[in-house]
């Protein structure tokens, strides 16, 4: 996109195909061997599914990406076995009602328990709307409704995936298809700690 940011900082820029292009990986690898690229830092999650499964050819080319394990990312990606995962850690997690259990508060937040971000939320007002939908699709994720600010944390691994090297909290003051499109670097230590 010409509006990325990062696009004016940069020693240079290359504009890449969506990563859901047929061509984005012949592309990607073509312009690390002839930009001679040895590192890609991924700044979105729609793209790691796409480079997980490119990250061995990349590396056999002398490129290193940083990536999440597929375990990680696949618990990150399924909602509800992250939300199991926090409680599991002793994080707290808002109320998850199962399929069959009817909340008794509304409004609820619902979105797909599989996929990134917040693609596909939605507040529900209404049973007879949370009932229609999960007619449609068994797989929702039903939770309590929170009308709060919301933070994204980023963090930036050591290349051995074992030490965290920074954490940036981001106020998510714009969000598109589950991705923020305007936010607010903030200082919060008790997110970034």
């Amino acid at each position: 996109s010409n509006s990325a940011p990062a696009l004016y900082e940069a020693d240079g820029r290359v504009h890449l195909p969506s990563w859901d292009d047929p061509v984005y990986a012949d592309t990607l690898m073509s312009i690390c061997r002839d930009l001679d690229i040895g590192l890609i830092v991924p700044t979105s999650d729609q793209e790691l599914p796409w480079l997980v499964p490119l990250a061995d050819a990349l590396r056999a080319n002398g490129v290193v990406v940083l990536l999440p394990s597929l375990s990680a990312l696949n618990l990150c990606r399924d909602k509800l076995a992250f939300i199991s995962f926090c409680r599991e850690h002793g994080f707290s997690v808002p109320e998850t009602y199962e399929y069959a259990t009817e909340p008794t508060v509304f409004p609820v937040f619902v979105r797909p328990r599989m996929g990134q971000g917040g693609l596909g939320a939605i507040r529900v007002d209404t049973s007879a709307l949370l009932q229609a939908m999960r007619l449609q699709d068994r797989d929702l994720l039903v939770q309590e409704f929170i009308n709060d600010v919301e933070y994204s944390i980023d963090l930036l691994m050591d290349i051995q995936g074992v030490r965290a090297l920074q954490a940036v909290a981001r106020r998510r003051l714009r969000v598109h298809g589950g991705e923020a499109q305007v936010s607010r670097i903030e200082r919060l230590d008790e997110l970034t700690n």
